[in-house]
Order: structure tokens, then C-alpha cells, then sequence
């Protein structure tokens, strides 16, 4: 059966290419321009979760297992399940599902039920030829599609692939790779797709690694509602698609942040009972308090900068008491700042950390935040990037300070987090091997 409990083999396999050397950056030849259709005489339904997914890698084949939880549910009389998907035939034998066809095209699906299994059905895809999927106006042209031609009161978008929260480049990305377009999108291009569309979103799900990140929500601001992601790296099987559909179509009124909050559930809840991996974060946010959030983040900034060189020893003991994640640059930004508040008894660094922990506590904000595993579980739903040196690859393509500037957060204010990140960098510099993906 291709259900989840046999990904404990494709897993194995995976295993085997998880460190791939990285690829390009968004962008490419191929701008995957398509006609976004006609909704004209098209029934209103209550939701369209719509899933881009770029399993043009090495997580192919968990993305034909991921699609036949979809074929498990179906679209139905209430809800719509709308995929755009691409494999790769070098990570999937196609042959074993029944398929000697399908030699890497780009595929669009009103995913159906076929209660089958042990196989899924690649021919109720339409071929819209091999655009790239690591491009933004590929996923900006899913959007209006999906939206136009399977309109509902509601819409969710799933941003499926490798992820790596904010960082871009050489030897670490953004999110949603496609290796035969050597192409990867970084998150100002995801963003920018989004925006592109013109179509305000209910909900994003990160089915990706590494998003749950403060720089991650606020390129959203304005775009979305609520939005789903991990602060850890997510296991290879990713999101179970069968339970929270099964739940959506049973409860199809639900609300975008009851949508979310279930998204969250289910996903721990899958892990904790396969008993598979010890490490598992989901976490849920209502974007309404992303201005409150950058404002905080912001005055912790100007405190941490306005008498540095003082307080730099208990800062940084601060940082090595906290929670991190596969990047070790990562925080979890109340678990840091519970630390900075016990490390400063008084005065402006303690005051700010003490706002942050009280907006982070509020569960207007974060919705919902689960985690399992005692190496994950200081963790509160939002990480932060609070590096110590500046990344700069060996080949001189990589400047993680030069990155990390032209980030949303980092623009058009009079003081941002780059402020702090630039003192506790404090000048220095490491050179960095380009490396694989998080995964």
C-alpha cells in the first residue's frame, strides 16, 4: 500500500539524496505563463485547497504518496482539491505505479476519490507541458487558475517541497525546487507570486522545512490570514493529506483558523502515533498581528543595539540556552527571549523581551502550536534568524548578511532586525562549503 506507514521504506531510500547538491536560483527561461481560465458558470463551493507541488527532486515519491491521500478524499459536492504537480523520473520508477508515459511533465488535477491505495491515477492530470515550478509566475498562474476555475468562499494554498525559512542562493534556498529548470524560488519570489495573483488568501500551509520564522510572516503581510509552517525541518513524509482533508470534508464550514488549527493537529498527531521521528513542530498565526509582532521585534532590536557592548555577554549566554533548529542560526524567538528576560532581571533588553513573550503567549496570535520530542520542545511556534558570524560561501556566491538585507522585514524602516543581527555579528565572517537542502 502507498499509505503513509510504507514511506517508512521510500524514506530509506530518500535518505540516500537528501544532501543534494544545490541548484540555481528562481527564475529560468521559463516563466510558466498560463491561461489563468474562466470561471463563468462555475458553482461556489465552500473551500479550494489548493497544493503546488515541486516533487521535481528528490522528494518525488513522496509526492506520488502524497497525492494518493489526496485520491483517498476527493474533491467533493463542498470542497475543492486542486494540484499542480511535477515528479522527476530520475527519484520515481513510474513503472512500478503502472505508468511508462510519464517522462517528467508539469500536471494540473481536480483530485478525485478513487479509494484505491495501492496506486495513484496520473492520467485525471492535464499536461500543461515542463514549466518551472521554481519560477513565481508559475505559482502566481496556479493561483489565479485554481482560483478561477474552482471558486469557493474560502481558499487554502500548500506550498509543498524543501524549505529553508528565508535564505536563498547557492548552498541554501527559499522554498519549492525544480532541478530539470535548475530553478529554485526564494521567499521574496514566493511572496511576490502571491501578491501577483491578486487573490487574498484564507490560509498558507508551508508543507516545507524551516518556514516558521518571524522573516518568513512578514513577507506575507497582507497576502494571508492565517498561515501553517515548522520551525524544525519537517520529516520526508511532510503533511498527511488524508486526515486533514477527511476533516475538512466532513466539517466543510470550518473556519480559516479552524482550518489551520486542525492542519496543525493533525500533522503532530500523525507523528506521535507512528512513533517515527522525534522531532516535530507545526505551528499556526493569525497575520493580523504581524505589524504588533514587528513592532516588538523592532524594540527589542533598538534595545539590544543601543548599549551592545555592555550587554553582549549576557545576550549571547542568552542565545546558547535556547532552542534552535537544523540551523543553528534558528531561534525560537520566546524561548529566547524568556532566556534574555532571566539573563537582564532589569532595564530596556528585559522590558522588550517581556513585550514579545506576552504577544507570543497570546493565542489570538498563535493560534496553535505543537511540537513532539524533547529536543524540539522549548519551541513556541516562531523562530527568528540570530546569527553570530556572517555565512559567506567559499565560491563567494553566498553572503548571508547581503541576503538577509533585501528581506521585506529588513526594508523601509527607520530600525529593523538587520540592526541586531549586524551587532551580534559583530564583524565577523566564516566561510561556508555550498551544501544540500534541510531536510
Amino acid at each position: 500500500m502507498l499509505r503513509k506507514l510504507a514511506i517508512i521504506q521510500v524514506v530509506c531510500l530518500l535518505c540516500i539524496f537528501q544532501m543534494l547538491v544545490a541548484c540555481g536560483g528562481g527564475g529560468g527561461s521559463d516563466d510558466g505563463d498560463q491561461d489563468p481560465g474562466d470561471s463563468s458558470g462555475v458553482s461556489q463551493k465552500d473551500w479550494t485547497y489548493l497544493v503546488y507541488m515541486g516533487a521535481d527532486n528528490n522528494l518525488s515519491t513522496a509526492g506520488v504518496i502524497d497525492l494518493n491521500e489526496m485520491e483517498m478524499v476527493g474533491s467533493d459536492e463542498n470542497i475543492n482539491i486542486v494540484l499542480q504537480a511535477e515528479f522527476s523520473t530520475e527519484f520515481t520508477p513510474f513503472s512500478d505505479f503502472g505508468y511508462t508515459d510519464y517522462s517528467g511533465q508539469t500536471l494540473r488535477f481536480l483530485v478525485q476519490a478513487d479509494n484505491n491505495s495501492d496506486r495513484i491515477n496520473l492520467k485525471s492530470g492535464d499536461e500543461i507541458g515542463n514549466v518551472n515550478m521554481g519560477h513565481p509566475n508559475t505559482l502566481r498562474d496556479f493561483i489565479q487558475w485554481g482560483t478561477a476555475n474552482y471558486p469557493a468562499k474560502h481558499y487554502a494554498l500548500v506550498i509543498w517541497d524543501h524549505g529553508a525559512g528565508w535564505k536563498s542562493r547557492s548552498y541554501v534556498k527559499g522554498a519549492v525546487e525544480d532541478a530539470t529548470s535548475d530553478s529554485f524560488m526564494s521567499l521574496p519570489d514566493l511572496a511576490k507570486a502571491v501578491r501577483d495573483a491578486g487573490v487574498h488568501l484564507d490560509v498558507i500551509n508551508f508543507d516545507a522545512c524551516l518556514m516558521a520564522m518571524y522573516e518568513v510572516a512578514y513577507e506575507f503581510k497582507g497576502l494571508v490570514d492565517y498561515m501553517v509552517f515548522s520551525e524544525e525541518t519537517e520529516p520526508g513524509s511532510g503533511d498527511p493529506y488524508d486526515t486533514i482533508l477527511a476533516a475538512l470534508a466532513q466539517n466543510p464550514g470550518m473556519t480559516p483558523s479552524k482550518l489551520a488549527e486542525t492542519i496543525v493537529e493533525k500533522y503532530v498527531d500523525f507523528y506521535r502515533e507512528s512513533q517515527r521521528e522525534d522531532k516535530v513542530t507545526k505551528s499556526a498565526i493569525n497575520m493580523a498581528y504581524i505589524e504588533a509582532l514587528d513592532q516588538a521585534v523592532v524594540d527589542l532590536s533598538n534595545a539590544i543595539t543601543s548599549n551592545f557592548a555592555t550587554n553582549a555577554g549576557g545576550i549571547f549566554s542568552a542565545l546558547n540556552k535556547s532552542q534552535r533548529y537544523a540551523y543553528p542560526t534558528n531561534y525560537d524567538l520566546f524561548d529566547w527571549c524568556s532566556a534574555l528576560r532571566n539573563q537582564f532581571p532589569s532595564g530596556p533588553i528585559r522590558i522588550a523581551a517581556q513585550a514579545l513573550i506576552d504577544l507570543l503567549n497570546d493565542s489570538d496570535f498563535v493560534i496553535k502550536n505543537q511540537t513532539f520530542g524533547e529536543s524540539v520542545a522549548n519551541s513556541h511556534g516562531l523562530a527568528i534568524y540570530a546569527p553570530q558570524v556572517n555565512q559567506i560561501s567559499s565560491d563567494e556566491v553566498v553572503n548571508e548578511l547581503s541576503d538577509y538585507s533585501r528581506l521585506a522585514c529588513n526594508q523601509a524602516r527607520s530600525a529593523v532586525w538587520l540592526d541586531a543581527v549586524e551587532a551580534l555579528m559583530q564583524g565577523q565572517s566564516s566561510n561556508v562549503v555550498p551544501a544540500g537542502f534541510a531536510f
